[in-house]
């Protein structure tokens, strides 16, 4: 098997900055500055559309920020959110995908921006029985961009390895 390791920890920090990070009021007052009011300002979302999806008009801009923000109107959502970061960002999974003994399938957007191909073909060589398929012309939310066309997919997946599941 090869020596992949799978983790979120793509982003480079300074040593500081990690050091900080695991002092949670810390992590919790970086992490509001940061985001701030950029986090629940339409204008920010906007952009923030570009990035996740590849054709934004497929979906509901509305419903979207609302349901992407709802969290963020909550006291505690940066905490919350801190602790995800730091819980993700040093745990590695390969041994837990190279012990599965199952037909596994692998969907990529064929414009997601937010976990780039690489990393899922990564995770495709540490899972032995991996079948990896891409969504045509969509980003990083193929469950919001194009529901249909995973969900045929899946079921298509599903009913060709019925037996082995």
């Amino acid at each position: 098997a090869p020596a992949t390791r799978l983790t979120l920890s793509r982003v480079r920090l300074p040593s500081l900055v990690l050091f900080l990070f695991k002092i949670p009021i810390i992590a919790s007052v970086l992490f509001f500055m940061a985001m701030g009011k950029k986090a629940t300002c339409r204008a920010s979302f906007e952009k923030v559309l570009e990035r996740y999806y590849f054709d934004s008009s497929r979906v509901d801009c509305d419903d979207v920020f609302y349901g992407y923000t709802r969290p963020m109107r909550h006291s505690g959502w940066v905490r919350g959110a801190v602790e995800i970061v730091r819980a993700m960002r040093d745990y590695d999974s390969s041994d837990d995908a190279r012990r599965l003994d199952i037909p596994v399938l692998i969907l990529n957007a064929s414009h997601d921006k937010i976990v780039p191909r690489p990393e899922v073909e990564n995770l495709q060589k540490c899972i032995p029985h991996a079948e990896f398929q891409t969504i045509s012309d969509c980003g990083h939310n193929p469950h919001e961009e194009k529901p249909d066309v995973l969900l045929g997919m899946i079921d298509d997946w599903l009913k060709r390895n019925q037996k082995a599941l």
